[in-house]
């Protein structure tokens, strides 16, 4: 699965019900010897820190475009963890990409919240 950001951004705009960001699942997992409390190393330190089923990911380029300075799991390590991979939109300025989540997050309401509306996996990221 490839991630085209100019797709990224027509999908993000064509997305308007109130939330200020939008998540599509995507492939990868966080590595159990890359979990918190492990700290950044050559071995857990950006995209090797996750492992990915999904054929088209397993080598580089993955086709993924990270948010800025993202994955952050390590550095600000949440609880649950942040093991799960998510396509995120921001609905107030263009802006798309690949965030660490945790896995069992769920949508939250209201203008400040967010919206986990689907998931992509081998297939072009559409909008139904």
């Amino acid at each position: 699965m490839y991630i085209d950001s100019d797709k990224s951004i027509a999908l993000n705009s064509a997305i308007t019900d109130g939330y200020a960001a939008y998540f599509f699942w995507v492939n990868g997992d966080r590595k159990s010897t890359c979990m918190p409390t492990k700290k950044k190393s050559a071995s857990c330190n950006g995209t090797n820190e996750f492992s990915f089923s999904d054929p088209t990911l397993s080598s580089n380029p993955q086709g993924y475009v990270w948010l800025h300075l993202q994955p952050d799991g390590l550095e600000y390590p949440t609880t649950p963890p942040a093991n799960c991979l998510s396509l995120k939109c921001n609905s107030t300025i263009a802006s798309c990409g690949i965030d660490d989540f945790s896995c069992v997050t769920s949508s939250q309401t209201g203008s400040s919240g967010f919206c986990f509306k689907g998931y992509a996996c081998g297939l072009p990221l559409q909008l139904f």
